[in-house]
């Protein structure tokens, strides 16, 4: 990979986030380019990026839950505006997310690559 497209994709200030509008943008110039991204891999990216955010951003808590004898933690993300209880289902949903995430790219690069 050449310096400069290295320093641009790998840099600090070029966050998940912004490489996608990098490459929603590029796409939306290029048809070629276009016509090979799934479906739904910039909203993929978007919710990925929004968990990412919140779990740099906002603290995880283990919260007791149960009467005393038989308590359990309950691990929360306290957001600004939510909790997010991080149970089964979360991190169900979570890993399907990631998988699908991850597949639509692969599939990217495939058809790039061809």
């Amino acid at each position: 990979m050449a310096e400069t497209e290295s320093q641009l994709l790998k840099s600090a200030p070029f966050g998940l986030s912004r490489k996608a509008r990098i490459l929603k943008e590029i796409a939306g110039h290029v048809q070629l380019l276009s016509d090979r991204i799934p479906n739904d891999l910039f909203e993929c990216l978007g919710k990925v990026n929004d968990i990412r955010s919140k779990f740099a951003h906002y603290p995880v808590s283990f919260v007791p839950i149960g009467a005393v004898d038989r308590q359990a933690l309950q691990a929360r993300l306290s957001c600004k505006n939510e909790e997010i209880i991080l149970d089964e289902s979360y991190l169900s949903n979570l890993s399907a997310l990631l998988s699908k995430t991850k597949s639509d790219l692969d599939q990217l690069i495939r058809n790039l690559t061809k």
